[in-house]
């Protein structure tokens, strides 16, 4: 019984081959609709055509995905073309990089809700739901676990993290989470302190 239900199973799967990859191969690799064109210093334009679809058994798509961002370096060189895909209850993201001679590279592990040049374009920073990355222009990553984070700002080298305002202690007491202010690109931390009025990362 048990190899005639393998055999079953075997022919089953051998019948549904053909139809599944028949369909697959009508459904499209890319979205159209993510395709933009970027400008290289030159002036040359150059296609990002976004993330590969991937679909479920029916044919839909998992995500649906858009561009949140096509942002370019300071200094007019580099751009950072920033998709995201949502479903319900998750989500997904890729960074792409363009380079002044025009080569597209995706940068590795690049699931962020959203990006930040430094001044000198030196660097790509990406901010997710409790983690921080920092790019180089070569796809080098830095990164680091930022905890949970209510609010942060980031200018002229320094990054600074508002934690959840309060959390409630070992004890039961209401305690304050700390502002922390680290330096960018090396994330050395330079300040640990009680939120205050004073000690804030509002702009």
């Amino acid at each position: 019984m048990k190899y005639l239900s393998s055999q079953i199973l075997t022919m089953t799967l051998f019948s549904l081959g053909p139809v599944a990859l028949a369909q697959a191969e009508t459904l499209p690799k890319y979205d159209p609709n993510l395709l933009i064109y970027v400008k290289t210093p030159d002036c040359k334009d150059v296609a990002v055509r976004g993330p590969e679809i991937s679909y479920d058994d029916v044919g839909q798509s998992y995500y649906e995905w858009k561009v949140v961002s096509s942002a370019p370096s300071p200094d007019g060189k580099f751009s950072a073309i920033h998709y995201l895909g949502r479903r319900p209850k998750y989500w997904d993201a890729h960074v792409y990089l363009v380079s002044p001679d025009g080569f597209v590279s995706e940068l590795s592990n690049s699931t962020v809700r959203s990006v930040q040049w430094t001044e000198d374009s030196k660097y790509l920073l990406g901010f997710g739901d409790n983690t921080l990355r920092v790019w180089n222009m070569s796809g080098g990553r830095r990164q680091m676990s930022l905890g949970q984070v209510d609010r942060y700002y980031y200018s002229d080298g320094l990054l600074c993290i508002n934690h959840q305002s309060y959390h409630i202690d070992s004890e039961g007491r209401q305690a304050a989470d700390p502002v922390e202010v680290y330096s960018i690109p090396s994330l050395k931390k330079l300040i640990s302190a009680p939120y205050s009025a004073v000690m804030d990362c509002n702009k």
